[in-house]
């Protein structure tokens, strides 16, 4: 089958290598990898009725996803424009806001391994969370697989096109039969020599440590709950007494 250009799926991870194709084959077991396609350029837009927004994102991948980062441009129903970034590097993960030059960044969370691979491994937590497969549909040039899932949660139907574990195309539908969010590729070139700064933080942004952050919260709240407890309680006033 004919590669043209086309998308792809879900979260985000990186690493640093010179440039485009990333590392040996061998040097990523099958286990850990996120894809089945070893680098990739994915546009897509995301649009719904019941978004306050809707945006377009640039999806950079290359060592079959165990390097990616995303940046997406979010325009509300006002006129304005946000820019986001979420990227993994090695053993940390960075999520910024472009707009201010700020951010945050934590230790990655070990995940389990992808049994057989990350095609057999999407498709199997598919069909173990109550979806189904319904054969393969043509999008983009690429055959892709077909998913249907029903989750409580949604009051609806979730139809998605997946193309080597990489999202391409997903729909959810509400149980009157409207739309009510889209999510859908652009463009996706499979097999790309990916820059590799858009895989490495940029500069210019002050990440800060996620932990960090949290232990401030934490202590601010625990401050506020002292302050709390140390303020008087209010008492009412004793009632005035009654003419008789």
């Amino acid at each position: 089958m004919k590669n043209p250009k086309l998308l792809l799926l879900p979260l985000a991870a990186l690493l640093v290598s010179a440039c485009g194709g990333g590392t040996e084959e061998a040097e990523i077991p099958l286990e850990e990898r996120s894809f089945g396609v070893r680098s990739g350029i994915l546009e897509y837009t995301e649009s719904g009725p019941e978004l306050p927004y809707t945006s377009k994102t640039t999806h950079y991948f290359d060592d079959w996803g165990v390097r990616q980062a995303m940046y997406a441009e979010a325009t509300t129903a006002d006129g304005e424009v946000m820019r986001r970034l979420q990227l993994k590097a090695g053993e940390w993960a960075y999520s910024a806001n472009l707009d201010k030059m700020t951010g945050a960044k934590g230790k990655v969370a070990e995940t389990p391994p992808m049994v057989g691979g990350p095609v057999a491994a999407h498709e199997a937590r598919v069909l173990a969370e109550g979806g189904k497969l319904e054969g393969t549909e043509e999008f983009l040039g690429y055959t892709c697989k077909v998913f249907v899932e029903n989750p409580e949660a949604l009051q609806g139907t979730v139809r998605n096109l997946v193309y080597e574990a990489i999202l391409l195309k997903s729909t959810i539908t509400g149980d009157d039969g409207k739309v009510i969010y889209r999510r859908e590729a652009t463009r996706f070139e499979e097999n790309a020599d990916v820059p590799q700064d858009k895989l490495m933080p940029p500069s210019g942004v002050n990440f800060v440590s996620a932990e960090a952050v949290n232990q401030a919260l934490q202590q601010a709240d625990a401050a506020a709950q002292a302050r709390e407890a140390e303020s008087p309680e209010e008492t009412e006033a004793p009632a005035a007494p009654q003419g008789e």
